[in-house]
């Protein structure tokens, strides 16, 4: 009788212990993820606590032919009435871009780096992507801009 009730408890342990494990090594549930990519690759990938560190990315002169994927899904859907906006240093709006509704075949919001660049001498070597949306009218930091060259010449 107590040799069962031994391999009972430490049954409950291992399962126990091997539900903690795959836990912790998962994405925060309910939370919001941003997705940034340039011409498909990854540049970054956050998922958003409720007051969020934003990370930077660079673009330089090289990027200027190419294109940022951004993707923002609220506990895994895509927003309505989506907007991005780039700030400057004294959270000055320089540049809006509004998109569509997302559906499942249209999550993608795509900047041109080109049409970033021609505000550079608005923001000073850096600036600030805002994210709004009917979830989020506040509007949420998305990631911050270091322009690796300010005087870029526009192609």
């Amino acid at each position: 009788m107590q040799h069962n009730t031994f391999r009972k408890i430490i049954k409950a342990s291992v399962l126990a212990g091997f539900c903690m494990m795959v836990i912790s090594f998962s994405h925060p549930t309910g939370g919001d993820l941003i997705e940034i990519f340039l011409n498909k690759k990854l540049l970054l990938q956050q998922y958003v606590p409720k007051e969020p560190t934003a990370k930077s990315i660079s673009l330089g002169a090289s990027d200027i032919g190419k294109q940022l994927d951004v993707y923002y899904k609220h506990c895994g859907l895509a927003g309505k009435s989506r907007t991005i906006t780039l700030k400057n240093k004294q959270h000055n709006s320089v540049k809006e871009w509004h998109f569509t509704d997302a559906t499942a075949n249209n999550a993608c919001m795509t900047i041109m780096v080109k049409d970033i660049f021609s505000s550079v001498t608005k923001v000073d070597g850096s600036g600030q992507l805002y994210y709004f949306s009917k979830e989020i009218p506040a509007g949420r930091l998305l990631t911050e801009i270091v322009f690796q060259h300010q005087s870029v010449a526009m192609k």
